[in-house]
């Protein structure tokens, strides 16, 4: 459905979804740079710590590219910060149930998803 949305009218709504597109998130990060009050700055970060655990991986090769770091750099904030991890911490543990599941040993998934063996059981633990 967001896909479906005019990408320079809507970027804001386009970024929410798991499956974002890369540009459509540059478009949005370089956009907030224009933001002036507190409630339009606190409205993007919201947008994109939401979209920042949905598509950390997006996040992540953008950060690695020089030009877009500086951008990210300019409306670093802890809330986005803690949106980027929270999609990696939420990926690692899909990854660890899905071993799990899988019939892997807990020990040989935290060495795969280097965590201690006490996170992995934590993650596990509604499945025990």
């Amino acid at each position: 459905m967001t896909q479906e949305l005019k990408p320079d009218e809507h970027r804001s709504l386009r970024i929410l979804s798991r499956k974002a597109d890369e540009n459509d998130v540059k478009g949005f990060i370089k956009e907030t740079l224009g933001y002036v009050t507190q409630g339009e700055k606190a409205d993007a970060q919201a947008v994109l710590k939401v979209s920042g655990t949905a598509n950390y991986h997006i996040y992540e090769k953008i950060r690695s590219e020089s030009d877009m770091r500086n951008f990210l750099d300019e409306i670093k904030n802890e809330g986005f910060n803690e949106g980027i991890s929270q999609g990696r911490t939420e990926a690692l543990e899909r990854t660890a149930k899905n071993l799990f599941d899988a019939g892997m040993a807990i020990d040989k998934i935290a060495k795969m998803v280097d965590t201690s063996v006490n996170i992995v059981e934590e993650w596990l633990s509604v499945r025990k």
